[in-house]
């Protein structure tokens, strides 16, 4: 550290610290800790500003303690594009940028079944309101546009075993859990409007595409049903294929047809 620093950090001791400037050359260290050098130190490469420590994997960076905080912004090349930690409001935000894990070319790697690329995990004692603890909100403003979903991808590019999946929904009640209305593992909902008055809608699309030379192993449908575990004949016995809800009426004429007794198709 040359005597320009030197003198500067003696007006810093001394209260004259206004306008006091440290400036270090590159791969210039300041160091913190009891050992030479310090445990831990942060320096200018020429290209990277880096805190690190001098023994890999010891210690700790952290910005407040709990009880002494501050936020924490990150900005991406524009004011209105950022990375946000507001302490007071306990809330992570990525405003007018997004956030990817892994690429296709370079996806991360997992190396247990069990391990998660990204995890989220959530309880709610509120007893008033909807408790959505995941939600994913698009708007789309421009025509001609195709899309507009959130999709799960699943390749498979060896033989798997009992089971595969690109997206799942489960639901568990416990011994102490109902639900008063209509409960549901996966929900499709559509609200129509005075502009849909073109097109195909469905709540519902299931496609299967089949290739020139694709086959239909063992036996493929388009939708599959089973009931397990050790109570599947409680609701063999007592259970029904499917329920028509409100807003369905049987008569003549109608969606549920009184006269012929079956759907219309």
């Amino acid at each position: 550290m040359g005597g320009k620093n030197w003198e500067r950090l003696q007006r810093a001791a001394t209260g004259d610290a206004e306008s006091v400037v440290l400036t270090l050359g590159d791969d210039e260290k300041i160091g913190f800790g009891g050992v030479t050098g310090g445990d831990v130190f942060a320096r200018w490469d020429g290209s990277i500003f880096e805190f690190l420590p001098e023994t890999d994997d010891t210690g700790a960076f952290n910005i407040g303690d709990g009880t002494y905080d501050m936020d924490f912004k990150v900005f991406m090349d524009s004011t209105a594009a950022y990375f946000e930690v507001d302490q007071s409001a306990q809330l992570v935000s990525i405003v007018g940028g997004y956030m990817t894990i892994g690429t296709t070319g370079s996806p991360t790697t997992q190396t247990a079944t069990g391990t998660k690329a990204f995890g989220v995990y959530t309880t709610c004692a509120s007893t008033t309101g909807n408790f959505e603890p995941v939600l994913f909100e698009t708007a789309v403003t421009a025509a001609t546009q195709t899309g507009g979903r959130v999709k799960a991808y699943l390749s498979v590019e060896a033989a798997m075993g009992g089971w595969s999946n690109a997206f799942k929904g489960e639901v568990v009640y416990t011994a102490a859990g109902s639900t008063a209305g209509m409960g549901s593992a996966i929900c499709a909902e559509m609200t129509l409007s005075a502009g849909t008055t073109a097109g195909t809608y469905a709540p519902l699309e299931v496609e299967l595409t089949v290739g020139a030379s694709g086959s239909l192993g063992t036996k493929t449908s388009l939708m599959y049903f089973n009931i397990g575990s050790a109570g599947a004949a409680t609701f063999d016995t007592g259970g029904y294929f499917f329920q028509i809800g409100d807003g369905i009426t049987a008569a003549a004429g109608k969606f549920c047809s009184a006269t012929y007794q079956t759907l219309k198709c």
